[in-house]
């Protein structure tokens, strides 16, 4: 109830001074391309699809699905134009903040994490290397 009495308290505010007082969302980039992420804890990556990336996080399809909350270590290869640089990969430790359940029953669910934090690089497997297909340089943190 409290979490409403928020959101509607916001909708009036916003309504009458015509302000917003959500902070502004960071620009999402539409890029598709490969992810690997894993549950804090595993060893085994799996895999998934970028949807798109922002500053504070990104959206990826999968064939797996995670709770909300769960903290996660992804790595992708983000566009240039985000990157910097071509060939770079980025090391993100996040969790999970949004989970979408596909539109018809052969889809693929959508997931959202957060970015916590740019880790140093992480050693990847042959395949995990082989499926990013970008060489292992990391991103400077912002």
């Amino acid at each position: 109830m409290e979490r409403r009495t928020k959101y509607l308290l916001e909708y009036v505010r916003e309504f009458l001074i015509g302000q917003d007082s959500r902070p502004p969302r960071a620009p999402r980039f539409q890029h598709e391309g490969p992810l690997l992420f894993r549950q804090f804890g595993e060893t085994e990556w799996s895999q998934g699809t970028t949807v798109n990336i922002s500053r504070s996080g990104v959206a990826f399809r999968t064939d797996r699905m995670l709770q909300v909350r769960t903290p996660i270590q992804i790595t992708f290869a983000p566009p240039p134009e985000v990157a910097g640089a071509e060939g770079a990969v980025a090391f993100c430790k996040g969790r999970i903040v949004r989970t979408v359940l596909p539109a018809t029953s052969d889809g693929q669910p959508q997931l959202a994490a957060r970015v916590l934090d740019y880790l140093p690089k992480t050693p990847l497997n042959p395949e995990a290397q082989q499926f990013l297909g970008a060489n292992r340089a990391t991103i400077a943190k912002k």
